[in-house]
């Protein structure tokens, strides 16, 4: 009996580090594929950066565009209200909010009148995190930039208030959420605003702000990798020994 116990516990210890390695070599393809991803996902930024700019209505009624990065100009309408302040976001070792301006394509079709959210930029909220008052926006504008999809939201570790017509500060981005709020239609598309352009705050380019670059997913996909031999290895070496 004692032997068949033993038996039992051997093989059971065997199966577990068996998945063990599995789970760690899960983690690792998964990590690695995130990095081939974003690396794509980056190459095709920078050709988008390089190549002429698109009308921007044209281009959101591509729906060829959707799941791509493209350099877009044109006139758009900027909507008053509600201020858009996306909490917790990064920009040189820094933590701030960003803020999000709703605007649609001029002249505005009214079969298809959807909004679409616009970086307004970067700035730093005060030790007391008290909501910074906002300079008006213009009712139009003469806008550049690059129209990609939203940015990952990642966990939500929180509701979002009720937007109104004043400022509201959000945990994560959620058009649909937002639209029925507001009671409009508001696109799944980001126009990250030129740089250069004199309005809003601190403002670049970088489409991964908040994210992991591809090499740091290359570096924990070859330690997951690595903890998935390990696992392996020691699984082996404990199953013969104890049946010696």
């Amino acid at each position: 009996m004692r032997t068949l116990r033993a038996s039992l516990l051997r093989h059971l210890l065997a199966v577990s580090g068996l998945l063990l390695c599995a789970l760690f070599a899960t983690l690792a393809t998964w990590q690695y594929g995130r990095g081939e991803f974003k690396e794509g996902w980056l190459a095709q930024v920078e050709a988008a950066r390089d190549a002429p700019a698109r009308p921007i209505a044209q281009t959101l009624a591509d729906p060829g565009s959707a799941e791509l990065a493209v350099a877009v100009a044109g006139q758009l309408e900027l909507r008053a209200g509600p201020r858009l302040l996306l909490d917790n976001q990064q920009r040189e070792g820094r933590v701030g909010v960003r803020e999000y301006a709703l605007a649609r394509p001029l002249p505005v079709v009214e079969d298809d009148a959807a909004w679409l959210l616009v970086d307004m930029g970067w700035l730093l909220l005060p030790p007391d995190r008290s909501l910074p008052s906002l300079p008006a926006l213009p009712a139009e504008l003469d806008a550049t930039g690059l129209l990609t999809p939203l940015p990952g939201q990642g966990l939500r570790l929180g509701q979002n208030p009720p937007a109104g017509v004043g400022t509201a500060l959000l945990n994560y981005l959620d058009t649909v959420e937002l639209g029925a709020q507001l009671g409009v239609a508001i696109r799944p598309r980001l126009l990250r605003l030129d740089p250069a352009i004199a309005i809003g705050h601190a403002r670049d380019l970088d489409v991964l702000p908040n994210t992991l670059p591809p090499e740091r997913h290359r570096g924990y996909a070859l330690q997951w990798a690595g903890l998935s031999l390990a696992a392996f290895f020691i699984t082996f070496l404990l199953y013969f020994r104890s049946r010696g």
